[in-house]
């Protein structure tokens, strides 16, 4: 049984570690991996029904804004170091699905597979930047 993060004992545990019942998660890793699952049900469903003529097509600007800030908000946590572990959980997670959000709407947009890869590859970038910054900081 993990009862205990990845995170060393510290005066860090409290602000990057969820705590469930008698076991704590990274707050960070664990909103990656909360925001990924969501996003890959959103892709999915967008690769199964598609982008319908009805849906109007300003909702993909939106929808790409919207992803943008959600990329952004996940980029300014790695600077803030006194947000407390449901905040730094929701903004890792916001910022995954942000990505699926501008991967849907770039596709609903452009219908372009060579874009579609560009998205893909810029969001593997980022989280490896994310990373980085969160093992620095």
């Amino acid at each position: 049984l993990v009862l205990h993060g990845h995170h060393p004992p510290g005066p860090h545990e409290t602000t990057h570690e969820l705590r469930f019942r008698a076991k704590s998660f990274c707050a960070n890793c664990f909103g990656l991996l909360t925001g990924a699952a969501l996003a890959l049900v959103a892709v999915t469903v967008f690769a199964i029904w598609g982008w319908s003529w009805w849906v109007d097509i300003r909702l993909a600007y939106v929808l790409y804004s919207a992803g943008v800030v959600a990329v952004l908000a996940g980029f300014v946590q790695s600077f803030l170091s006194s947000i407390g572990p449901l905040t730094r959980f929701i903004l890792a997670a916001l910022f995954v699905l942000g990505t699926g959000l501008m991967l849907i709407a770039m596709d609903a947009l452009t219908q372009d597979f060579i874009l579609d890869l560009y998205v893909v590859f810029l969001a593997v970038f980022w989280l490896l930047s994310r990373m980085s910054l969160s093992h620095q900081s």
